[in-house]
């Protein structure tokens, strides 16, 4: 949600002043992402020389060449049943699943911005909305067909990057009672806390169960005073 609602209000700013190209927009996020993930990987090779056992180790390279490219959602995909499988310690990048799905957004969702800004009246609120319901019903029918597939790609995570951009373009409405907004923050953390406790292994996610934390978040991140893009 927060890259959402960054990406939103960097490159919609940026168009808006004729000033977004897609090569500085890219060489910003080499510059924020590479230094810190290639940190991690050394890091991780390092300790995993003396901790993991020589096929998780093997594992462990495969794991970061997809890394590197910004693929490990894919490569998790294939390789295990979800985030929550019994031998998931076994695999220390398997986290990096999110940095791939964040980064597959970036290198499609500014696009959409730019076609909305030059072809489609600049109507930000309507097509980012058509997308957040598109994303969500796509993720809603895999989380039954192929629930790995649901849990680890980027189209099924397009929604809850939506929300953020929401925001940014000030699709909700502002609130005037600081006490209403602190009421709407207390209910968004009992919402996730509520995901955090009672959601089980067993529990089907994405899906309709990822609408609670997702809308708890928006709750609480819509009580921030930040600058809107309108």
């Amino acid at each position: 949600m927060i890259s959402g609602y960054l990406i939103t209000s960097i490159t919609v700013n940026e168009l808006n002043k004729d000033k977004f190209t897609f090569i500085n927009f890219y060489i910003r996020r080499v510059k924020r992402l590479f230094p810190a993930l290639f940190t991690l990987i050394i890091a991780t090779f390092i300790f995993g020389y003396f901790y993991l056992l020589p096929d998780n180790y093997k594992t462990l390279g495969f794991s970061s060449m997809f890394t590197v490219f910004y693929l490990s959602n894919i490569y998790f995909m294939r390789l295990k049943g979800g985030c929550f499988a019994p031998d998931v310690d076994s695999l220390p990048l398997i986290h990096t699943w999110s940095l791939g799905v964040e980064e597959q957004y970036y290198l499609f969702y500014p696009a959409f911005l730019v076609i909305i800004t030059k072809w489609l009246k600049k109507r930000y609120v309507l097509w980012v909305s058509i997308a957040l319901v598109a994303s969500f019903i796509l993720n809603i029918y895999l989380v039954k067909v192929d629930p790995e597939a649901d849990f680890y790609l980027f189209f099924t995570r397009i929604w809850e990057f939506a929300f953020g951009g929401l925001v940014a373009l000030g699709a909700f409405p502002r609130l005037n009672s600081n006490i209403f907004g602190k009421i709407l923050a207390w209910i968004g953390l009992i919402f996730i806390l509520t995901a955090v406790f009672l959601f089980k292994k067993t529990t089907p996610f994405p899906g309709y169960a990822a609408l609670l934390p997702a809308i708890g978040a928006l709750l609480i991140f819509m009580q921030i005073p930040i600058l809107r893009i309108v």
